[in-house]
């Protein structure tokens, strides 16, 4: 046992005072004389008996009175079990993000007792600790230590955000702010809800081995949780502005079945449609809305689900652009009708012109959002020339060969991408296409491809500065994009049943539906995820020395950008935004709307058990973890294991006990 303040044990000596009374409080006897006191002999010797006891445990109550006075002011502590906060450096990484709005074990919102985490924490160490708490969206407060009393004004104003990071990225954030400072010894603390599909697999956590780590893990009450994970139109061109067919997902995060829960459908604000599900633990379903609505050019949506008490997700936006009709030219080697004609023969979607060769309209190039040039033969100078031109000003060019034509031709519109021919080529199975490409976006609802690929016979090879979007079997180009301040898209064989029966295949229209609105307006996203890191639209007459900005109710900010064409790439400001709409404006003009949504991830409650951290806190010896029930229990625990016991509570009870004791025996006892 130790003493926190050992000076106090000279009261001790006060113990003598009590025995001194006792020994030297004798009373003066005086004799009385009777005839016969016989009777009286067996009385006296029984009365000095108890007067004798009545006067030890007097004494002894006294003397344990002042024993245990004294050693309260002593102030006695258990040895603690380990040793640890020696530091005067202490970072804290609190979790803030959406999913910490669920109910913890505690009865309250799992954020609210993260705080009494952090106030406990902040008690633990004497006055003159430097404190640095780091939140998820690392703002500018976490830059420096911070003394208690700033630390506790600020987490009076912190908030949840829709930020979520993973174990490594609290900690290389922690460790660079640290280095900048020269690396001081700290201890460090992890406040989350340890969120399984957020934070990270736990096997790959990396940590300082020279640290002292201390995981506070918060649990929920209940994980069960629904949201909206994605969302897609039946068709990507909405004409119909009085109708449109929405496909959204629901998955059920929990174990549990839910039944009948509501999902509504609005469109600026109006309800449009409703419906309601059953879900089994764990399970997914598609569910389709048939809306009726006077659609204009952009329309701001949403759905609604009815979830509870997890509600950072239960509202998904997104945004509804109906759809122009697509200029497309096509120049042919003949009048003999096409595979592209036909593609792009529904007159709802696109307005198709095919010329000859010989009879060119060159306005109509500049003019069209499409130009294919469909296996012509001998490409004329003044033709290059116009073609190359519409690919500066970023126009889309489709190139399908000619078994007859000139390879050099070509390279003079594909830039520095050189063609190589092809002899005795032999049919070959393309391979499946790489749906992870974001050109192939919406085309398929499933990621698997279960159907036979099409064939085909290559005139040409090449390799380059490209993207391919459709290769042989053997890893041989079939379809490329090539983006200069234009796109250009190159095929390997003509559409022709002698080298490929691609526009035969199920695959070829999509295909082409995607180059013809690939970088269009047309083809700009329903909604973006907060973790995303890019912003990639199209707006006509960009301007590469203007400042774009986007603005959320009051918030106003000026994300990392850059323009390439009539293509803004923006960085999502994801530590600002929040999940709904956003105004891309340009010199505080309106350019169109953006929607965004958190990260479905997030919405994903189940927790790494504590069995789990528990054993990986096992193999790593400088990792302790507090699986408290609440922030009291938890200020107990860790003072018992690295600051001791005190016990001097327990003195100042015992010394009122014998206080007591021995007012009693003075009183009752005879």
């Amino acid at each position: 046992m130790n003493f926190t303040n050992p000076q106090f044990l000279y009261g001790l000596i006060a113990l003598s005072i009590p025995i001194i009374v006792h020994l030297f409080n004798f009373r003066k006897t005086k004799k009385v004389y009777f005839s016969n006191i016989r009777f009286l002999h067996y009385i006296k010797e029984t009365s000095r008996a108890k007067r004798r006891l009545k006067h030890y445990l007097v004494l002894a109550s006294r003397l344990l009175f002042i024993f245990f006075l004294v050693v309260a002011f002593a102030q006695p502590v258990l040895p603690p079990v380990e040793k640890g906060l020696n530091s005067k450096f202490v970072s804290i990484y609190l979790d803030t993000s959406k999913s910490m709005e669920n109910t913890a074990n505690t009865g309250i919102r799992a954020f609210d007792e993260a705080l009494e985490y952090v106030q406990e924490v902040i008690n633990i160490y004497p006055r003159g600790t430097q404190f640095r708490l780091i939140t998820n969206n690392f703002e500018p407060f976490s830059n420096s230590y911070k003394s208690s009393e700033k630390v506790e004004d600020h987490i009076t104003e912190l908030s949840l955000n829709g930020v979520d990071r993973t174990f490594n990225e609290a900690e290389n954030r922690r460790n660079s702010l640290a280095q900048a400072v020269g690396n001081p010894q700290e201890d460090i603390y992890i406040i989350s809800d340890f969120q399984e599909s957020t934070l990270g697999s736990i096997n790959e956590w990396q940590v300082d081995t020279s640290r002292a780590y201390h995981l506070l893990p918060i649990y929920y009450e209940n994980t069960l949780n629904l949201s909206i994970d994605s969302l897609y139109l039946e068709s990507p061109f909405v004409l119909d502005k009085d109708h449109v067919t929405l496909i959204a997902k629901i998955r059920n995060y929990g174990n549990e079945e839910v039944n009948n829960v509501n999902l509504k459908v609005f469109i600026e604000d109006i309800q449009v449609s409703s419906t309601s599900v059953s879900l089994a633990g764990n399970e997914s379903k598609d569910l389709t809305f048939d809306v009726s609505y006077n659609l204009k050019n952009e329309n701001k949506a949403r759905i609604v689900v009815d979830d509870y008490p997890v509600t950072f997700d239960d509202t998904f936006f997104f945004i509804i652009n109906t759809a122009s009709r697509i200029e497309v030219l096509e120049i042919k080697q003949d009048e003999l009708s096409t595979p592209i004609s036909k593609v792009f023969g529904n007159e709802d979607l696109f307005n198709t012109t095919s010329q000859v060769i010989t009879n060119i309209d060159y306005s109509l190039i500049k003019t069209s959002d499409l130009v294919v040039v469909n296996q012509i033969e001998n490409i004329s100078t003044s033709l290059s020339v116009a073609l190359a031109e519409y690919i500066e000003e970023d126009g889309r060019l489709l190139i399908i060969p000619s078994e007859k034509g000139e390879k050099t031709q070509y390279e003079l519109l594909l830039g520095s991408i050189k063609l190589t021919s092809v002899e005795d080529a032999t049919m070959q199975e393309l391979s499946k296409p790489d749906l992870d490409n974001p050109f192939f976006a919406d085309v398929f609802e499933e990621k698997q491809i279960t159907f036979n690929m099409p064939k085909a016979k290559a005139i040409y090879s090449w390799r380059g500065r490209n993207s391919n979007l459709l290769k042989f079997n053997l890893g041989t180009p079939f379809l490329s994009i090539y983006d200069r301040l234009g796109t250009v898209f190159f095929m390997a064989s003509p559409l022709i049943d002698e080298f490929t029966d691609f526009h035969k295949h199920a695959l070829f229209v999509p295909t082409m539906y995607k180059i013809a609105t690939y970088k269009t307006k047309n083809s700009a996203r329903s909604y973006y995820l907060l973790n995303e890191s890019i912003i990639k639209t199209r707006l006509d007459s960009l301007k590469a020395d203007k400042i774009y900005k986007v603005k959320q109710n009051q918030t106003e900010v000026i994300p990392e950008q850059r323009v390439a064409g009539n293509e803004l790439l923006m960085q999502i400001p994801k530590e600002t935004l929040e999940s709904g709409f956003a105004s891309l404006q340009f010199e505080d003009m309106h350019k169109m709307w953006l929607a965004f949504n958190y990260d479905y991830r997030e919405s994903n409650l189940t927790q790494i058990s504590i069995e789990d951290i528990e054993t990986y806190v096992d193999r790593n010896q400088n990792i302790a973890v507090f699986s408290t029930s609440d922030a009291k229990t938890f200020s107990k625990e860790i003072k018992a294991r690295y600051l001791g016991q005190p016990l001097w509570k327990f003195a100042i009870i015992l010394s009122l006990i014998f206080l007591l004791a021995e007012i009693l025996i003075i009183r009752y006892m005879r």
